[in-house]
């Protein structure tokens, strides 16, 4: 699990920061292989596998030598699940990854309380075309997640989560789950006006309001945890 103490180191370019950062992208691929491990030992999808071993081989052979460096590795969506995950750890949710053969049908996690188990579904795909295709009776809730921990500037990269924890050592897994709060607050404001709709009407179709009521459980859920 991440290191769940939350510090913003000094930027330095001497050589412990690069031991620094190497180690702290060991912490991440842990995570990384553990998760994608875990859904090919329970899948036999061939294709779904084949996939997910490329995805392996490219983090096994990826070494950052700066924090930023994290933005090329290709696989940015896993990287954030391992966040997601973490975070719920952090702030008490029993967060559990879901098997290959559930992630195929586009079910990340499976999160838990007292009132049972929702699916859920994270991306960091905030295309509308993408949210729209999600947005259907047999799926389950889409998070969209903040990956970008700070915007760029001056013509440098934009700062993700994993970038941050590169630099700093820490992960503040309450502010990655309250800006998520934050981002599908406002996604399931705009299903509710009717921006992500098939239908010519003043009312959701079936399916977006069955939609609308998983995701809005979801976010109850992330809101009990943090506030």
């Amino acid at each position: 699990m991440l290191d769940t103490y939350y510090c913003v180191l000094a930027e330095s370019t001497g050589e412990k920061d690069k031991e620094d950062i190497q180690t702290r992208w060991e912490d991440i691929q842990k995570e990384v292989v553990g998760l994608i491990s875990y859904r090919i030992s329970n899948c036999n999808c061939r294709w779904y596998n084949e996939a997910n071993l490329d995805t392996l081989e490219a983090v096994y052979r990826f070494s950052p030598q700066e924090y930023d460096s994290i933005f090329y590795l290709p696989h940015q969506g896993i990287l954030a699940e391992v966040f997601f995950l973490n975070a719920c750890l952090q702030n008490g949710i029993d967060c559990v990854p879901c098997r290959g053969s559930q992630d195929i049908k586009g079910k990340d996690f499976v999160l838990s309380d007292s009132l049972g188990d929702e699916y859920v579904d994270v991306t960091i795909n905030k295309k509308r075309k993408s949210i729209k295709r999600k947005i259907r009776k047999d799926s389950c809730p889409t998070l969209l997640l903040p990956w970008t921990y700070k915007p760029s500037n001056n013509g440098n990269l934009p700062l993700s989560y994993a970038a941050q924890y590169l630099k700093s050592g820490g992960f503040d897994g309450k502010g990655f789950l309250a800006r998520t709060l934050d981002l599908n607050i406002i996604l399931l404001q705009d299903i509710r006006d009717g921006k992500y709709s098939d239908s010519n009407g003043s009312f959701p179709t079936q399916r977006e309001q069955h939609y609308e009521n998983n995701l809005e459980k979801i976010l109850y859920l992330l809101r009990d945890s943090i506030y």
